[in-house]
């Protein structure tokens, strides 16, 4: 079956050979070090053959995909009452037009992974083909260790690093979230308000499709807009290339700047110092002045 209704037409072609792609990761990393990811992978399709699977690399160790839906939406007909008549007991239709409405459809997908040396290769055959000319997105959860390391005095030093495909990536997106028993460098602490409707809003199209989808979209681009937190955007990714954001966490917003703390704390000392032999200096001098 292809998107828009267009037919059983031979669908043969990867979304991994294709440009028009636009990906968003929203990123949340908690106290062991485990990154959980809510990706949304959006692919137009600008050839002539519908879009069967999409193909992707995860980087990293212990990767584990817990969801994969599938969003599109189709125009279709819908008859509608244009003119009413009237009687003392009932009202009927008179006249019936039809009009176009967009309706969105939600599926589920079965992922299949092949562990590698860097990470896990992940394919995903679509319910649905991507006809030509036509778009969906993909949504995909998936958890992950590999990304941080101990920098010591109870903070980590985390490198996300987007997944690879064999396409280029017109443009993507990260928005990188901490537990909020944890404090993200720059941000403050940690915001939980977005992200885990986000991975919830996925879950739940897998099981009963509880949150509407043009609810879940406008959730899920606020999470990767939001001011308060970490986001990077890069534009024209190469087939093959990765992207990644950096940055810190820790248990406490001291443990985070410490370091520029204590060299306050020092220039402070070290100025007050100044001013007091300063001020010494001057004194001795007037007193020698005051001698003559």
């Amino acid at each position: 079956m292809t998107v828009c209704g267009i037919g059983l037409l031979p669908a043969v072609v990867s979304a991994s050979s294709l440009s028009g792609t636009n990906h968003d990761y929203i990123v949340t990393f908690n106290d062991n070090n485990q990154a959980t990811v809510a990706a949304s992978l959006t692919q137009t399709n600008y050839t002539d053959q519908p879009i069967t699977n999409v193909s992707l690399t995860i980087p990293g160790e212990k990767v584990t995909v817990s969801r994969a839906v599938m969003s599109y939406t189709t125009q279709e007909k819908e008859r509608y009452c244009e003119r009413y008549t009237s009687t003392i007991s009932t009202d009927s239709c008179f006249e019936y037009r039809d009009r176009d409405v967009t309706k969105t459809h939600i599926e589920v997908l079965k992922p299949t992974a092949e562990k590698k040396d860097a990470g896990m290769t992940v394919d995903i055959p679509l319910t649905t083909a991507i006809a030509p000319t036509k778009e969906a997105t993909v949504y995909l959860v998936y958890k992950v260790f590999g990304y941080t390391k101990d920098a010591g005095m109870g903070q980590s030093n985390f490198a996300f690093e987007t997944p690879s495909f064999t396409s280029q990536i017109d443009t993507v997106s990260v928005a990188v979230y901490v537990d909020d028993i944890l404090y993200l460098k720059g941000s403050g602490r940690g915001k939980t308000n977005y992200t885990p409707s986000v991975v919830e809003g996925i879950e739940g199209f897998a099981d009963t499709v509880s949150m509407s989808p043009m609810a879940f979209s406008g959730e899920f681009d606020r999470a990767v807009q939001e001011p308060e937190t970490l986001s990077k955007t890069k534009s024209n990714l190469n087939p093959g290339d990765t992207f990644t954001v950096s940055g810190s966490y820790a248990t406490s917003w001291l443990r985070i700047y410490y370091l520029p703390v204590l060299i306050s704390i020092f220039g402070v000392i070290i100025f007050i110092a100044i001013i007091a032999l300063g001020e010494r200096s001057l004194a001795r001098k007037q007193k020698e002045d005051n001698g003559k």
